[in-house]
């Protein structure tokens, strides 16, 4: 018996000539082009970045520094990725909605200092309000905020984190 050759692929060849040409283009397309691909919308801008207030804005220093309280910011902007910025140190953050974040573990200063906070949302700063350890507690005297103007765009490099 004489073995029958044939130029036509084997069903094995077939399948795999198959699964290479197999994508997003049709028999009329070479492949790797994306003619018929639609190409996906823009990344939607985000609202602005801003910090209107903090509470609270001040509080007594602790001599042993173990103490931490809970800081709330109000704003706009905020996001799920957020992050309040206190002494230039990421604090654990909750967001809370687009108008306010939590840290509930906001270290208690040693010793009488004003330190700054701000908001992060990825590389994006708000502007700052200061937050001042004193060395009483006073009552019935509201602190005046001073506000600072943003720093600009985030170094993520320097930024210390205190995420857990």
């Amino acid at each position: 018996m004489t073995a029958k050759s044939t130029n036509e692929p084997s069903q094995s060849q077939a399948q795999q000539q198959s699964a290479d040409t197999a994508g997003p283009f049709s028999i009329n397309e070479p492949p790797g082009t994306t003619i018929g691909v639609p190409t996906p919308p823009p990344e939607p801008e985000l609202p602005a970045l801003v910090l209107t207030s903090i509470l609270p804005d001040t509080a007594p220093i602790q001599a042993d520094g173990l103490g931490v309280f809970a800081l709330t910011v109000t704003g706009s902007g905020f996001t799920a990725d957020s992050v309040i910025v206190f002494d230039e140190t990421d604090m654990e953050t909750v967001y809370v909605s687009d108008t306010e974040l939590r840290s509930d573990n906001t270290p208690i200063g040693t010793v009488p200092a004003t330190v700054d906070v701000e908001v992060a949302r990825g590389e994006d700063l708000s502007e700052v309000i200061t937050f001042d350890f004193t060395d009483i507690v006073s009552r019935g005297t509201r602190k005046v905020s001073e506000r600072k103007p943003s720093k600009g765009k985030r170094d993520k490099t320097k930024a210390k984190t205190k995420r857990r």
